[in-house]
């Protein structure tokens, strides 16, 4: 009778196993015989053609890979505690996460490519954060970024009678210039402009200035790109920037420094040299008194963000959890504080015809050829006059060239005589017809 009982209650086990499709479990049965029929009918199934993926592809250029270790860090760590494989692909292939530059990101928002990331980012109020922003959904978990610095040779300082300190403002580094230019210090300052480093210059003191002289798409002259280039000019106009500047990079100005040539050179935060003091680029007098912002920066921020057909959207949300805690953890308090008053660097080369002409007149106002109102104006006409249809033709292979070859912030801006020329620069010796307002020696 219960052995009865048990079969009955065995039967009805399976029959509800049945009606849910998992009697396939704990029933076992011999393969079917491989048949002409079968093998014909096999390659049809769906499931076979296309199996679902088993590592979580993320797009990152070498370079990134080395600057943010806990990338590699928390992908360890993912495969040992969770077994979840991960493959680093490159920025062209197919991939789950991608990390890049905000104006990378955001431009695939504008496409719809992306997933909005509010249930992994809590705190969307940080400057990182809003650089990866758009309609209150935040795209992208922020690596970090690279903010520029000024580097102080505090010695040279001493050995001149003036405190080794850095200044708080932009007119009071314009002071300690002209101070150091009296006392024997031929050129106090080597400012890089060699290849793109001029555009940075450029939005740099714009920053300086509480403005900015690109927007996503092109570049937008304001009142402070023109109070940015009376800046540059009244610098150069003094006998205050090193001629080497034109056509020195960053490496030259850390070494200048360094070794005693110059006393003040801004660069990049990364890689800087011992010997000397590093510190924020110094605001103007009038966002200081204004705004109260003790430090003015220029930023180069990265994230990291999610693909909106991503098949393992799981596991990607567990990886960016685990990078945003890894993240808090890395202590860079000198790139962390530039970066926290840093504006993100536009991405200069997504419109390289553009920046042919902006470069060329920033030059030429800085070398005192004209007047920066008379630059910017001319450099307005200009950028009018390059055909609009041409335009789209050529960003396609500018942006996909530069994933392939991975360039390097420094890379030249390459030669376009197809680029329409401006209006010829006939030197003026123009005095500036903006007066800075920068304390005399």
């Amino acid at each position: 009778m219960k052995i009865g009982r048990i079969i009955l209650i065995f039967f009805a086990f399976l029959l509800i196993l049945d009606l849910t499709g998992c009697v396939e479990r704990f029933t076992f049965s011999p393969p079917p015989e491989k048949t002409e029929e079968t093998t014909a009918t096999t390659p049809q199934s769906p499931q076979q053609a296309s199996p679902a993926p088993t590592s979580l592809r993320i797009a990152v250029s070498p370079e990134d890979l080395v600057d943010y270790g806990i990338l590699s860090d928390a992908a360890n760590i993912l495969r040992d505690a969770l077994g979840v494989n991960i493959d680093f692909v490159s920025t062209q292939s197919d991939c789950d996460l991608f990390v890049g530059t905000s104006a990378e990101i955001m431009g695939m928002v504008q496409e719809g490519k992306l997933q909005p990331l509010n249930d992994i980012i809590s705190d969307t109020s940080s400057p990182l954060t809003s650089a990866f922003s758009q309609g209150g959904s935040v795209y992208a978990l922020p690596l970090g970024g690279k903010g520029k610095v000024l580097l102080i040779n505090t010695s040279l300082l001493l050995e001149k009678g003036l405190p080794p300190r850095a200044p708080a403002t932009f007119e009071e580094w314009a002071k300690m210039m002209r101070l150091l230019k009296s006392r024997g210090v031929q050129y106090p300052l080597l400012l890089p402009m060699k290849g793109d480093y001029i555009l940075e210059d450029f939005e740099l003191f714009s920053a300086i200035y509480g403005g900015s002289s690109y927007s996503q798409d092109k570049p937008n002259f304001t009142d402070a790109s023109r109070r940015a280039l009376v800046a540059l000019s009244a610098l150069s106009k003094d006998d205050l920037i090193d001629p080497r500047s034109y056509e020195a990079d960053e490496e030259e100005a850390k070494e200048a420094v360094k070794g005693g040539g110059c006393v003040f050179t801004v660069v990049w935060g990364d890689d800087l040299p011992s010997g000397v003091e590093v510190a924020l680029v110094p605001p103007s007098q009038d966002i200081y008194d204004l705004e109260k912002k003790p430090a003015v920066s220029l930023g180069k921020v990265k994230g990291v963000a999610l693909m909106a057909n991503s098949p393992m959207a799981k596991e990607a949300k567990a990886f960016l959890r685990l990078v945003g805690y890894l993240n808090k953890k890395n202590n860079r308090d000198l790139e962390s504080l530039a970066l926290s008053y840093a504006s993100p660097c536009p991405s200069f080369r997504s419109y390289p015809q553009e920046n042919q002409v902006v470069a060329r007149f920033v030059y030429s106002a800085v070398q005192g050829i004209v007047s920066p109102e008379e630059a910017l104006n001319r450099a307005k006409d200009a950028l009018k006059a390059i055909p609009q249809p041409q335009v789209p033709q050529q960003q396609v292979p500018q942006q996909q060239l530069p994933q392939q070859q991975i360039p390097q912030p420094s890379t030249n801006l390459p030669a376009q005589p197809s680029t329409p020329s401006a209006q010829p620069q006939v030197p003026t010796n123009q005095p500036p017809g903006y007066q800075l307002n920068i304390p005399s020696g």
